[in-house]
């Protein structure tokens, strides 16, 4: 009996069993790998690590992989940089996130620390914290001063603010709203 992480994909049964090693049975290899990664990067933009983690955990070989991952990166349907961009404005847009956050992120998803960091300076803190702060304060209680300082302050602090931005905006957002 065979562990489930011991079974092989499709890909690779199919390609023992129906095809000896021709160049044109890794041809239709690569393009089966090809079309699943153009599938994959068809609903948003992926890093490199993204891509070959989810060709390699599909079942699709090393090599053929590699071979891949050159094509989309000579067609630019793969770029580190760009992928980095957009997910920080992303964040920027839907869900302001510190510059600490979007490094993690970045990590999370396999992109080099060097081109994350490059990107992530590009964030304009300031901003992100007091978008994401007038939201949250319209749903903080206002009669408690300490209560609402604290919870926004630990709010923006798990969004990935800097300590001296979250002290900055939360002091801007308690003298404009209106004390209820």
């Amino acid at each position: 009996m065979t562990n489930f992480r011991q079974r092989r994909s499709r890909h690779e049964r199919t390609a023992d069993a129906d095809d000896p090693p021709t160049p044109e049975a890794r041809e239709r290899r690569v393009e089966a790998c090809r079309d699943a990664a153009v599938r994959f990067l068809s609903y948003r933009p992926r890093s490199v690590a993204e891509v070959r983690a989810r060709l390699l955990r599909h079942g699709h070989d090393p090599d053929v992989v590699h071979a891949v991952l050159e094509w989309l990166r000579d067609y630019n349907l793969v770029d580190d940089e760009a992928f980095a961009e957009f997910w920080a404005e992303s964040r920027a847009q839907f869900r302001p996130s510190g510059q600490r956050l979007l490094r993690y992120e970045l990590a999370q998803r396999g992109v080099p620390t060097e081109t994350a960091k490059t990107v992530v300076e590009r964030v304009d803190e300031e901003d992100g914290a007091y978008r994401a702060a007038v939201k949250r304060a319209a749903r903080l209680s206002r009669e408690n001063e300490i209560e609402f300082r604290r919870k926004l302050g630990s709010f923006l602090q798990r969004r990935g603010f800097e300590t001296e931005v979250i002290l900055h905006t939360v002091e801007r957002i308690w003298r404009e709203a209106p004390v209820a």
